[in-house]
């Protein structure tokens, strides 16, 4: 309805400034002089034309006469018909003329107040230049609000757009340095197994060393799955969301609960293992320098993500803005503004409507009593044509 009503009030100032210069009263009277002007020159060179052609004519008549050619009568008839309309063209320049001179007289009638009817038109289509003025500066006020409001608008959205790239780097960088660490940590312990099979299944028992490889695998597959999830937490399109921007912040909240919930799946297996007397005598006695305990035990997934602004899944998409450069604050403000703007735009809007309706009237009152004197005055109205 904005745009709508925007696009109507320059339309509608443009096509009067068009065909009513925006000048002191009686110069709509220009206007028409102009036009009439115009005409009469087009007559002007008709008449030129129909001359020529007539004479052409006539000279084609003489020739096929000396040449005793029966086209004689057809160029005789050329000719007359050329003149004919030579003629009618004359007096339609006679009638342009005399319209001129009425031109003049309505002109010097309005400048000694003799013609109360020229008068009141021009005082109408004074009125009509006001209430064009008026619509353009609100015209000009309204694109600068609106201009202001979109600049708004792409800053603030540029802003939360931004923290949340930079809290969604900040995570999925904890989750792959923690998940990289336990990686590295069950591959340095199955590597140990295998280099050290024979000894510790004689020392141990096949039994707790099968169940000890049956963990860590279990243990490997889940930490292997997690890291190949936190690809698909950079959502595709994050950056360009506008309205969207919550619906890829619950996507994004949800590959990393999975991502923490499969992590410690993996962490519990090595739990066990570690808390079984016999199987976890393997890992402490003989793998010590693993330090699986670190991790399994100390929760460091979850400081991990607490120190990514994260301690609680999920986390308010506020609140995760806020951590990760979002001010508060100037969001506050900056919205605080363009309510504002939009307030005085709609204001503005209500104005422009109410403007634009007085301006419709003085607009068909001006035409109407334009016409009616132009009628009375024998004026052709070329505007009209």
């Amino acid at each position: 309805m904005k745009r709508f009503l925007i696009a109507l009030l320059f339309v509608s100032s443009a096509f009067v400034s068009s065909a009513y210069s925006a000048t002191p009263s009686d110069l709509w009277l220009d206007d028409v002089t102009a036009k009439l002007e115009a005409k009469l020159a087009e007559v002007k060179e008709r008449i030129v034309r129909y001359e020529g052609t007539a004479g052409k004519a006539d000279r084609l008549a003489d020739q096929a006469r000396e040449a005793g050619k029966g086209s004689e009568a057809t160029a005789r008839q050329a000719a007359v018909n050329a003149r004919k309309a030579k003629d009618k063209a004359e007096k339609a320049k006679e009638g342009i003329e005399n319209e001129l001179a009425s031109v003049r007289r309505l002109r010097v009638a309005f400048a000694s107040g003799a013609d109360a009817e020229v008068a009141a038109c021009c005082k109408t289509y004074g009125q009509l230049q006001q209430d064009i003025d008026a619509n353009k500066r609100y015209g000009k006020e309204i694109e600068k609000a609106q201009a202001q409001l979109a600049e708004w608008t792409e800053k603030n959205d540029q802003a939360w757009k931004d923290a949340a790239m930079a809290g969604v780097e900040a995570v999925v960088a904890s989750c792959t340095a923690a998940l990289d660490k336990r990686v590295a940590r069950a591959t340095e312990l199955r590597t140990g197994l295998n280099n050290m099979e024979g000894q510790l299944i004689g020392k141990y028992g096949q039994k707790n060393f099968n169940k000890l490889v049956s963990k860590l695998e279990v243990t490997s597959r889940s930490y292997d799955k997690a890291t190949r999830l936190i690809s698909k937490a950079r959502i595709p399109g994050w950056s360009n969301a506008g309205a969207e921007g919550i619906g890829y912040y619950e996507q994004f909240m949800n590959a990393v609960s999975e991502i923490a919930m499969i992590e410690g799946e993996g962490d519990r297996y090595l739990a066990e293992a570690i808390r079984d007397p016999e199987v976890g005598a393997i890992i402490n006695q003989d793998f010590p320098m693993v330090d699986l305990h670190g991790f399994v035990f100390g929760k460091e997934m979850e400081s991990l993500l607490e120190a990514a602004g994260m301690s609680t899944l999920p986390v308010a998409f506020g609140d995760f803005l806020v951590k990760y450069g979002y001010s508060a604050t100037d969001w506050a403000l900056s919205r605080q503004r363009i309510l504002q703007q939009i307030e005085i735009a709609d204001q503005q809007l209500k104005a422009v409507e109410a403007l634009g309706k007085q301006q419709q009237r003085s607009m068909e009152a001006f035409k109407k009593c334009r016409a009616e004197i132009l009628q009375r005055e024998n004026i052709v109205d070329w505007s009209e044509r």
